[in-house]
């Protein structure tokens, strides 16, 4: 675990996925407790009407 308890995979999945910098991925994790699929879907939520269906099912693959 790195960056404040955030695990080290978790915060690569999230910057390779969502092209996020390290620190936006880190704060990302932190917000969902370490959950990568839950953050991921967070920002899909939050950018709905421009996300596609397989970027979706993409997500929810993780």
């Amino acid at each position: 675990m790195g960056g404040g308890g955030v695990d080290e995979e978790g915060v690569l999945q999230l910057m390779e996925v969502l092209e996020l910098p390290r620190g936006a991925a880190i704060e990302l994790l932190a917000e969902h407790e370490g959950d990568v699929q839950a953050a991921v879907l967070s920002v899909m939520a939050s950018g709905a009407s421009t996300a596609s269906a397989p970027a979706q099912q993409c997500a929810v693959g993780l």
